[in-house]
């Protein structure tokens, strides 16, 4: 069933088809006023038919068992979000979370997840554009695991921004600071996919790597690694008590390409990426600190 915690204007109401646990936006256009809540309830699919459109400028609640299907470029738009709860409780693989376009995979358990997805675009520096979609993923890294995270997006959505040039970018506030994750664009199929052990926070994608410092998602007692994103050098700080003792360069699939034990400890090393080709790399520090970085 679907219910309103507050007033749901459908200036349609009849082109809504409800069939045993879909219901169906066949035609004409549904919107969502700004301060309502539609919520809902249960194990139903709400289906946008081709043609139909839907502006949500409150919010869509889907709650732990409701999922949303869209029509190929005929995305939810509008000034709201829509909401979901899921608990990933074991290994998962190429979830996409209640139809929201964000598909995640873990080799071991996540817990409880929530999912918020927003329609306009957010800045980076106060200037910088990014598409007209970003979700806020809510939940626990889990010590030792990393979430593959695929970013869906639609043409309409983005912004100006050309399709190859994305690159996913992750902040603990909608403003910022923005930091890039490294990123394969799925042109296509229209997806940016990344690694990354986490925290999330809010997601999104830029049409530009919007550097800064990777602090902001490690422990500050640890090290600072910059630039994250890179034509050849990357230098690595030791910012507190823990001093770099080994690093480790390896590819996107788990290869080990360069290395380096200091037979002692090091306030700073720098690291030449310049021999490999452009793509994403790990770095990992001390055998347990990985960090993701870009040769552009």
């Amino acid at each position: 069933m679907y219910s309103a915690r507050t007033f749901l204007w459908i200036p349609l109401l009849t082109a809504l088809n409800m069939q045993a646990q879909t219901m169906t936006l066949q035609s004409g256009n549904l919107t969502i006023a700004s301060g309502t809540t539609v919520e809902l309830v249960g194990p139903l699919d709400f289906e946008i038919a081709s043609g139909a459109t839907v502006v949500n400028d409150g919010l869509i609640e889907l709650g732990t068992e409701a999922t949303l299907i869209e029509p190929a470029n005929g995305p939810i738009t509008g000034a709201g979000t829509e909401h979901a709860l899921r608990d990933l409780n074991a290994a998962f693989n190429d979830n996409n979370i209640a139809g929201l376009g964000l598909t995640l995979s873990m080799n071991s358990a996540l817990g409880p997840v929530a999912i918020t997805r927003g329609h306009e675009p957010l800045l980076a520096n106060g200037t910088i554009p990014s598409i007209a979609r970003w979700y806020r993923l809510d939940a626990a890294p889990v010590p030792g695991e990393v979430l593959d995270i695929a970013f869906h997006y639609e043409t309409s959505e983005l912004n100006g921004a050309s399709a190859s040039d994305l690159v996913m970018h992750k902040a603990p506030q909608p403003t910022g600071s923005w930091y890039a994750l490294p990123s394969t664009s799925q042109v296509g199929a229209q997806l940016v996919s990344v690694t990354d052990p986490g925290p999330w926070d809010y997601l999104t994608l830029f049409p530009q790597v919007i550097n800064v410092s990777v602090t902001e998602y490690t422990d500050a007692s640890s090290f600072t690694v910059l630039p994250t994103a890179t034509i050849d050098r990357v230098q690595v700080t030791a910012t507190g008590n823990e001093m770099i003792v080994k690093w480790e360069l390896f590819s996107a699939t788990g290869a080990l390409l360069a290395g380096s034990n200091t037979h002692g400890s090091e306030q700073s090393v720098v690291i030449d990426l310049s021999q490999f080709p452009a793509g994403a790399f790990i770095l990992r520090l001390n055998d347990n600190q990985r960090y993701r970085l870009l040769k552009l």
